[in-house]
């Protein structure tokens, strides 16, 4: 944008206005290669927290050299298979409350109504399940 008698601040101006327009108009901006590596890191810390992963393993953390192939991500799901183990093993441990509290809610109903018919195979299922849990 060059023009007889522009000076650079008039030029810079010309470029922010470009600039803007290109971004009101729907255009592109292009992240350099260095700055989006730094914004997945951010964005792939921040997804960790939410899904309440520290940092490193406690065992990772405690080593000398802080680096341990258990540590790095899988290329696949981007995630250490400690972290999935992690988030695993929480998840089982949610389900084996919600499944004891729906088993006991269960119970107290049956208990509550004692006139209430009980299939004998509902009965046994619900004994195996039960036996399962506090096993």
């Amino acid at each position: 944008n060059v023009c007889e008698g522009a000076t650079p601040a008039d030029d810079a101006a010309s470029t922010k206005g470009q600039s803007r327009r290109a971004s009101a108009e729907g255009g592109a901006r292009e992240i350099p290669p260095e700055a989006m590596t730094e914004i997945m890191r951010t964005v792939a810390s921040q997804v960790r927290k939410l899904f309440g992963l520290s940092a490193a393993p406690p065992a990772v953390a405690a080593a000398p050299s802080g680096v341990s192939v258990l540590s790095l991500p899988s290329p696949i799901s981007a995630l250490a298979q400690w972290e999935v183990d992690v988030m695993t093993r929480r998840q089982a441990g949610l389900a084996h409350d919600k499944a004891a509290e729906s088993l006991i809610a269960l119970a107290e109903v049956v208990q509550a109504l004692p006139n209430i018919l009980v299939m004998e195979s509902i009965r046994a299922h619900v004994l195996v399940a039960l036996e399962a849990i506090y096993a």
